[in-house]
């Protein structure tokens, strides 16, 4: 098993569901956890360099210059990523203390890490320190594909916002699902298989929306349906329909929800 070490606030609630995924998936890492860069180089000495170093960063200027200067060097030759959150957006514009090579917004952790555990299992070059922007899409996108995809079953993913369906299509895709996405038309559903799990976007709430929802229920009765919605607690379900809510805002946290519920392990 790849030997991961964390840097950084993991109590911060912006990391829970990272958190949650580290600890499922590399139980060791609860061991090699450390507040600031100071306190790993205490410790690194005696504990050796681990395959993958992982800074949580959780605000701007949260690291000295100087101290990520020295987690650098002492990383060589392995892989070192500063996973941020949402109020360090910006810092690739502003700040030029992390290469470019290092940086993943947290959005897109749990996907980018899982493809370099798999680089990293099966004997791939480290992307160096060095790589400038173009350099960083091209080994991001040609990571080794994961084999566990397509092993969970099948989800229609219905929803009228075309970017949102996309990337919940690709979170579901991500943790082994077989996913089809598809707008608000009722007249599709009689064409498409039967899923599993049937996942409608909840808003807006409208006429439109309200009768994408009987004509799924009618087409699928045996799916088990979900809603995702930003505010489920203002909103008006159609009376007597069995569906459970998610939230809207983190496609990845509502994935984790709806597996826990039937069941299953998220691999995202």
């Amino acid at each position: 098993m790849t030997q991961i070490t964390l840097i950084g606030d993991t109590a911060n609630a912006e990391f829970s569901p990272l958190m949650r995924w580290f600890r499922a998936e590399f139980p060791s890492v609860a061991n090699k956890t450390f507040f600031d860069i100071p306190s790993w180089e205490q410790q690194q000495g005696m504990q050796g360099r681990d395959q993958m170093t992982i800074v949580l960063q959780a605000r701007s200027d949260q690291f000295a210059p100087n101290d990520v200067d020295r987690l650098i060097g002492g990383t060589l030759f392995t892989t070192l990523l500063c996973c941020f959150g949402s109020w360090c957006e910006g810092d690739g514009r502003n700040r030029h203390i992390w290469p470019h090579s290092t940086r993943v917004p947290l959005r897109h952790a749990r996907q980018l890490i899982a493809a370099e555990v798999r680089r990293i299992t099966s004997g791939h070059a480290v992307l160096p320190l060095t790589a400038a922007r173009d350099e960083v899409f091209l080994h991001r996108h040609s990571a080794p594909a994961d084999r566990r995809t397509n092993r969970k079953g099948r989800v229609l993913v219905i929803s009228a916002d075309r970017i949102y369906r996309s990337v919940f299509a690709d979170a579901m895709q991500s943790s082994g699902w077989d996913v089809t996405a598809t707008g608000l038309h009722p007249v599709r559903l009689q064409h498409l298989l039967p899923p599993q799990l049937l996942v409608h976007d909840l808003d807006p709430q409208c006429e439109t929306v309200n009768a994408s929802l009987s004509a799924s229920r009618v087409r699928f009765p045996n799916a088990d349906f979900y809603g995702v919605a930003h505010m489920p607690q203002q909103l008006e379900i159609i009376p007597n329909e069995d569906i459970r809510i998610v939230p809207k805002l983190d496609p990845v946290l509502a994935v984790e929800q709806i597996e826990e519920q039937n069941g299953f392990t998220s691999s995202i």
